[in-house]
């Protein structure tokens, strides 16, 4: 029996890893700097470089861009397999969440991480071999 603890362990603790720091993230661009008001209140006229972001910032999430974004690339990466789409999910769906995409980027979440936490074919076929 080979002993495949390694790679999963490390899986979960990428995934937490990358989904606290997008969640310290949007918890910091949120709370820190668009409702606790560092960006400029009014963009009407110049503003420069922070009026940019804060347009871009809240362009993010308008019309549910965020989640549908979260939504999209979760479900074609449980549809697929594919863990470069799983990554896009789950990122995008932790920066959803707490940007104001609650329904949409929560699916895509859940579909994200249900790809990424779900063991590869040669690996699943492996450990039912052995077992």
């Amino acid at each position: 029996m080979q002993k495949q603890d390694a790679p999963v362990g490390a899986g979960w603790l990428a995934l937490l890893v990358v989904g606290g720091v997008a969640l310290i993230l949007a918890w910091g661009l949120r709370y820190g700097l668009l409702e606790g008001g560092r960006l400029p209140a009014d963009c009407t006229v110049g503003g420069g470089a922070a009026c940019a972001f804060k347009n871009a910032l809240v362009w993010s999430f308008l019309g549910n861009k965020l989640g549908w974004l979260a939504l999209a690339s979760g479900v074609l990466a449980f549809l697929s397999g594919a863990r470069v789409l799983a990554w896009i999910g789950w990122v995008t769906g932790v920066l959803g969440i707490i940007l104001y995409c609650f329904d949409s980027s929560a699916v895509g979440l859940l579909a994200a991480l249900l790809t990424l936490i779900r063991l590869p074919k040669s690996t699943a076929q492996g450990h039912h071999q052995t077992a």
